[in-house]
Formats: C-alpha cells, structure tokens, sequence
C-alpha cells in the first residue's frame, strides 16, 4: 500500500507485526556461541604438522639472516695509552690544580700540548710514517706489508703485489714502477717504502689502493681520541680499528711522536726561558752601572765623601 505521498509502506498485521515475512525484522541480540580460545598441546602439535613446511622455511630464513648481520658486522678494537703532560715549569708538579694555583698560563700551556695531537701536522706526519693511506681491496689480509711508509706527496695510485717463492714483487698502476725484492727487505716504488714478510702460501696476490692524504688524516682524526683525567696531567689516549694490531701500532706511535714533540718543545722553551734571564740580568747590570756612575758624578760635583773615603 501507499500514502498519499506516493511512499511504499511496509503492511503489518495486528500486533504490529509484519505480516509479509520478506520484512520481517531479525532480533536485536540472537547471542554468540561460547568458544574456547586456548590451543591444547595435541591441536598446536596438529597445527604444526600442517605447517610443517612453513616453519621449517622460517627457522632456516632467520639463522640466515642472522649468519649475514654477524659476518658483516664490523668488530672495532680499542688501543688505549697514558701520557703525563709536563712543562718546563711544571716538570716536579703533579696535579693540574697546583699548576693552576702557581698561574693560569700554565694550565693554558698543557691543554696546548694536549692540542697538539689533533693538529694538523701532528696527524700527516702519523700518517706518512705509519702508511696509513694504503688500504687493502683484494686479497688475502696475510699479504699485508709489515711496513709501510707513504710521502706525502705520493698520489692516489693502486699497488698490485704478487708474492712468488723467496721474492716480493710490487708494480704500481699509475707509473709502471716496479720493485722487487726479498722478503723482508725494503722496496721502493716512486714515494712509497713496503717491506713484507714471507707468506705461508707458495704463491699470493694482493691489491692495494693508496687514498688521499686528506682522507687518510681525517680517518685519522675519528678514530683517535683524548681525555684529560680529573685534577691531574695525565691523559688517556685511544685508538679504534677493525684490526687490532694497526689500533696498537697507531696508539704507540701517537704517544712515542707526542712526548718528541713535547721534549723538544719543552727544550725550546727552556732555552727561550733563559735566554729572557740572561737578557734581564745583562740590562740589570747595564742598568745598576749606569746608576753608579750616576751617584759617583753626584757626590763629586757637591764634594760629598763617603765612609770609605775618611
């Protein structure tokens, strides 16, 4: 039926029921059937038979996963040292406190030196002593040189070393050079100084690329660092590197290059020091003659006659 709008309305019968069953309304609630929502260990047990395949797929992909994270993390090896810092003034002095209690220059004077091994300078010549720019790209790390020195001024270049019953032989990419040479004996090719030792293979090759010096000194820089421990001059000094040896040959050599440094500085300032005494005392003389002659014209032009003179 109808209204008079034109409307569909649903016929209902008495009660207020719908007497046609296609809109007959369903319960508000009808409830849920109640189901238990723990496993028992014979249903996980059939579970896991069912997916067998899947788990096992699954354990295998994690330990691989697993096996590729550690063989490519990196292991970083710490080197660490102790230096006293000490100056002229300083040399019978423990602690930074009494340093700064006899003048604030002196303090200044330490963490100066302390500086000294960030520099600049300080980190090439590191660099170029220890041949920190060589870096390994192919080959067996055995092949590694024992030495290495690298001048400065040597340029981006890729070494091949092939090593062949007694004797080593080293070409360079960039120039052609190339040198050969016992084990253990120094070969020079162009600005770059190797040794290596014998390998325990007969027959080994390796590649080597020699990187800025910039790059070096900066690589440098990272992995060194330093702490001045609390209330005294005593300084801890670290370094950090994949490979253990080269932290403890760069740690050795930072501190052993260090205290040459603060010796001679510490000559140098000596000498200056007494130089500036000497020159004190030289215009002190000067300065007490002069005074003396002063007094003498003095007591002689007013015939004053001293002590010594009755």
């Amino acid at each position: 039926m109808t209204d008079s709008s034109g409307v569909s309305l649903s016929p209902r019968a008495q009660g207020g029921e719908l007497a046609d069953p296609r809109y007959r309304v369903a319960p508000a609630f009808q409830g849920v059937p109640d189901y238990d929502d723990e496993l028992s260990l014979s249903e996980l047990v059939i579970i896991l038979r069912r997916r067998w395949l899947f788990v096992v797929v699954a354990a295998v992909l994690g330990v691989a996963a697993a096996f590729v994270f550690h063989s490519r993390r990196q292991v970083t090896f710490v080197a660490a040292a102790v230096v006293q810092i000490e100056t002229p003034g300083q040399a019978a002095v423990g602690t930074v406190g009494q340093i700064l209690a006899e003048g604030q220059s002196s303090g200044n004077n330490i963490l100066s030196r302390l500086q000294l091994i960030e520099s600049y300078g300080f980190l090439s010549g590191i660099v170029d002593e220890l041949g920190l720019r060589l870096q390994q790209v192919e080959g067996d790390p055995a092949g590694r040189p024992t030495r290495a020195m690298i001048a400065g001024e040597a340029m981006p270049d890729t070494l091949d070393v092939l090593y062949s019953g007694d004797r080593v032989t080293v070409a360079s990419r960039l120039t052609d050079v190339r040198a050969t040479g016992a084990y253990g004996e120094p070969l020079e090719v162009g600005p770059v100084r190797l040794s290596f030792a014998a390998p325990e293979e007969a027959a080994l090759e390796a590649t080597f690329v020699i990187t800025g010096r910039d790059v070096a000194i900066r690589n440098l820089s990272d992995a060194l660092s330093t702490e001045i421990r609390p209330e005294t001059n005593i300084v801890d000094v670290t370094a950090t590197s994949t490979d253990p040896e080269l932290a403890r040959t760069i740690v050795n050599r930072v501190v052993e290059r260090f205290a040459q440094v603060n010796e001679e500085t510490n000559q140098t300032e000596s000498q200056n020091r007494t130089t500036f005494i000497q020159e004190q005392i030289a215009e002190a003389r000067t300065e007490l003659d002069s005074t003396q002659t002063r007094l003498t014209d003095f007591r002689r032009r007013e015939g004053i006659v001293s002590a010594a003179q009755l």
